[in-house]
């Protein structure tokens, strides 16, 4: 049958330091139903409230980016069954990290310090 509403997101919504090339996931199925329809996802992601389309005719999950550091992300889900129609899901965001770099350096310096004490 139809898609249900995508639901229960990954990142969870409003989530902070998300990854620049996050793993985006979601629950969302085709009902019970005698159809044979084929059901895909489309991905809408990016900065305004309004996103675009970025990956379409896929299952959950779904890597995407990489992204802009320190960045809030609006995102949503599409689920469509051939046949039966579409659904769209809640808008959800999420923020991305400053940067894989910058907590690399941290961690490298505090490692140092401990390292220069013993």
């Amino acid at each position: 049958g139809h898609p249900t509403v995508p639901s229960n997101p990954y990142p969870p919504n409003s989530a902070v330091q998300v990854p620049l090339t996050p793993t985006l996931d979601w629950d969302s199925k085709p009902t019970a139903g005698t159809g044979l329809g084929i059901f895909f996802c489309n991905v809408y992601l990016g900065t305004t409230p309004d996103p675009p389309c970025v990956v379409a005719d896929v299952l959950p999950p779904q890597q995407v980016g990489p992204l802009i550091p320190n960045t809030t992300y609006y995102w949503k889900v599409v689920s469509t069954v051939t046949d039966y129609g579409s659904t769209t899901g809640p808008l959800w965001t999420f923020t991305t990290t400053e940067g894989v770099s910058v907590e690399m350096t941290t961690w490298g310096a505090i490692k140092a310090m401990y390292t220069a004490e013993q």
